[in-house]
């Protein structure tokens, strides 16, 4: 009071108190009154009341770490500085504490430091002036994890902002002892907290916190969060006494994991997301307390949601690394890592992981063609047997169910997929028929309509339709008793989408795959529901809408794999060859996606091993092959020549060819024009007949394309058939474009079949 009354020239020599004095002197004055450094002299705040009560001319601007006890006080936060500004005063005080500084060089170590101190310009000048006997790498590296550095005295002007530890400690002494243990314990916390968890966790009462807000060692941020400043955080931690916060935080978060626990399954609700992802920080820091796998399941679940592939699979790994698991939990940690393995591409590592799944649950998938051979005669006989004989007799082929078959289950699903998109036949028979078992003898309804689903897909591409179409009925059964839906359930609705595919029911395949996509938490099976909308269009002859449903998956596959083009090969040759449908796309776009098509194909051939791809040769066959028929058909002088070479590459081609419908097609259009037909013709007519007999839902298109290669032989007659055949499979199919295409055809080759020629004159 008498700094202040000195300060503004008030005579102090009467015998009155030095407050009277001050009072009657600011009376009717007009006058800007700037007090500093308010937070340690909680006393004044009355004089400060009574000063603007009895002089209205007077204004205070006060600045203070708490906030004062004065009615109709307007509070402007000051918030650590932008980054550019943070910066530049970085630069600043460092060319000071050193004058050879090279701020250039140092810039992303700068912008380390400056974001580790919050913003704040006491500390950034502290670190700054740190730089005179510490280099800025190791003084970036030790910021960002204590405060020891900061809490070095150095020369300041006031003693107190000597070090970050001796400003904390002026405010931490003006807390009461419930208020200060509040204050460590909310130092548990990582990214804020909710109201409710800072009252569960520190233990602590609503007016504590407002009063940590007032005293601005807590804010309360605009999203409705409590937060501490980050060199608070670790000042306060300093002080943590209490050895269950940490205990309670990890409860509390292991509680809020199961209570989204259906939500986090669900692909459609995205509120689970915004309020989980809100608290990632929290869940690691819990996790690292927790441990329990239940813990794990749902922060792995979240991460998938996050799109965060690299954190799912380093999560499980560190768990996998503990001492020995009971064998059914390490098998489903594996089979975890595996599928985040799958996520970012690793195929290699992926298929490493499921194996290794099946050996720890002592079922080890064969690797030699024999073994292959005997597990796919020995799993064909068991199901057989489930299937034709009595329950008593079946039950005497079959073993007694056990705990682990679900996780087997889920292990063979994987392997089963991973050998459909490289094109492995045996693989994806014996893991099938094994997972179909395995189901069979479980009791999990999802996974049994998922092993269904993928049977009956694997019996329509080997062309065992009667056998499809039976396994695909049990599959929609089992689909139609699930309430709540998990994964197993996506999976199979992609699965079952492709049976419905191929069989040319093209609308329930779309319901199916746009339900999959909808729900699915898994990335990968989103992205493969999309791609096969998009194959759907192209097989019903919606090009527009197959050529904008494969740049969405482009879309997906490239965020997937952190930008990498290595994802988009398929999706780009599914555009081109649906645009060279279309009329008016000019030619120089297409040839653009055949560039960016191939280049993707030869990065994943050149560096394959590398990313850990682990593309078969009969993959690579296939897109080479597609390859090559669209740059023929954007210049046809090429055809001669590719179609030698499509042959010849055709010999390489497995029994099963996903994406291959334009591409035969497209050859067979080819052939008008190249004068091979005597050499040509023949073999290409035996492709697409074969290709024809394994997938109905192509018989539209591939059977106007077999009409041409009839007319090219020389058999108008038996081309004429063939385009007729055609209009109706396209009618039955709703097919309008392949409609089109062949009764065009049909009446370039001649009058309808069984009309009288009228007769001569």
């Amino acid at each position: 009071m008498t700094t202040l009354a000195r300060r503004l020239g008030v005579d102090l020599s009467p015998p009155r108190p030095a407050a009277e004095l001050l009072l009657a002197a600011l009376a009717g004055r007009s006058t800007l009154l700037v007090l500093d450094n308010l937070e340690h002299l909680p006393s004044f705040d009355g004089v400060i009341a009574e000063i603007l009560r009895v002089a209205p001319g007077v204004r205070v601007l006060a600045t203070s770490r708490r906030r004062l006890d004065v009615p109709g006080q307007v509070i402007v936060p000051v918030e650590g500085l932008a980054e550019s500004a943070a910066e530049a005063l970085f630069v600043v005080r460092a060319l000071k504490a050193r004058p050879g500084f090279d701020p250039e060089r140092e810039a992303p170590l700068v912008a380390a430091i400056c974001a580790a101190t919050g913003g704040l310009p006491l500390a950034i000048e502290l670190a700054a002036g740190l730089l005179r006997a510490v280099p800025c790498a190791d003084l970036a590296e030790r910021l960002g994890v204590d405060t020891g550095l900061l809490s070095t005295a150095g020369p300041a002007a006031r003693s107190r902002h000597a070090s970050m530890r001796t400003v904390f400690e002026t405010s931490w002494r003006l807390l009461a002892p419930a208020r200060r243990a509040a204050l460590a314990a909310l130092s548990v916390f990582g990214g804020g907290c909710t109201l409710r968890a800072a009252l569960e966790v520190a233990g602590t009462s609503p007016e504590v916190l407002v009063h940590l807000v007032d005293h601005s060692m807590l804010q309360l941020t605009p999203s409705g969060r409590y937060a501490l400043h980050p060199l608070i955080q670790r000042l306060a931690a300093a002080h943590l006494e209490d050895p269950g916060v940490r205990e309670r935080h990890a409860r509390h978060y292991a509680r809020l994991l199961d209570r989204h626990a259906i939500a986090l399954q669900d692909g459609s609700d995205a509120e689970v997301v915004r309020v989980l992802g809100a608290e990632m920080d929290n869940i690691r820091l819990a996790w690292r307390m927790s441990g329990q796998p239940r813990f794990l399941d749902h922060y792995w679940t979240l991460c998938l949601r996050l799109r965060l592939y690299e954190e799912s699979v380093a999560i499980v790994r560190e768990r996998l690394d503990r001492p020995p698991e009971d064998p059914r939990l390490r098998a489903r940690l594996l089979r975890m890592a595996a599928v985040s393995s799958h996520q970012l591409a690793r195929e290699r590592a992926a298929t490493r992981l499921a194996r290794a799944a099946l050996d720890t649950l002592g079922e080890p998938l064969p690797t030699t063609p024999a073994d292959l051979a005997t597990a796919l005669l020995t799993a064909a006989t068991r199901q057989a047997a489930h299937r034709l004989l009595p329950v008593t007799a079946a039950h005497r082929l079959l073993p007694v169910p056990r705990t682990d078959e679900a996780e087997a289950a889920q292990a063979l699903t994987l392997l089963a997929r991973l050998a459909y998109h490289q094109q492995d036949l045996p693989v994806m028979l014996v893991t099938s028929l094994r997972q179909l078992n395995a189901a069979d003898r479980g009791t999990d309804p999802a996974l049994r309509a998922e092993s269904y689903a993928n049977f009956a897909t694997i019996a329509r591409l080997a062309g065992r339709h009667r056998i499809a179409t039976r396994y695909g009925s049990l599959a929609d059964q089992a689909l139609s008793g699930i309430d709540h839906p998990d994964e197993a359930v996506h999976r199979a609705r992609l699965a079952r989408g492709i049976d419905l595919l191929h069989a040319g029911r093209f609308e329930d395949a779309r319901r199916s795959f746009t339900e999959g996509r909808s729900r699915t938490i898994d990335p990968r099976v989103a992205e493969n529901c999309a791609g096969m909308l998009a194959e759907t269009a192209l097989w019903q002859g919606e090009f527009a809408a197959a050529a904008t449903g494969y740049a969405e998956t482009e879309e997906l596959a490239v965020a997937r794999v952190g930008g990498d083009d290595i994802g988009r090969h398929w999706c780009l040759t599914g555009r081109a060859e649906a645009l060279l449908r279309l009329d008016g796309v000019p030619v120089e776009r297409i040839r653009e996606l055949l560039a960016g098509a191939r280049a993707s194909h030869e990065r994943r051939r050149m560096h394959a091993k590398e990313i850990g791809l682990r593309d078969s040769p009969a993959s690579r066959t296939i897109q080479e092959l597609r390859l090559l028929t669209i740059a023929a058909r954007l210049d046809p002088a090429r055809a001669p020549a590719a179609l030698a070479e499509a042959l010849t590459l055709a010999e390489r081609l497995p029994a099963v060819q996903p994406g291959m419908l334009e591409c035969w097609t497209g050859l067979a259009e080819l052939l008008g024009d190249a004068g091979q037909e005597r050499t040509v013709a023949p073999l290409l007519l035996g492709h697409l007949s074969r290709y024809a007999a394994r997938n109905p839902g192509a018989a539209a298109r591939i059977g106007w394309a077999l009409a041409l290669i009839l007319a090219a032989l020389g058999g108008r007659r038996q081309a004429r058939r063939a385009a007729e055949q055609a209009m109706a499979t396209a009618e039955r199919l709703a097919a309008p474009y392949d409609h089109r295409r062949a009764e065009s055809l049909a009446r370039a080759l001649g009058p309808p079949l069984g009309s009288a020629s009228p007769a001569p004159k």
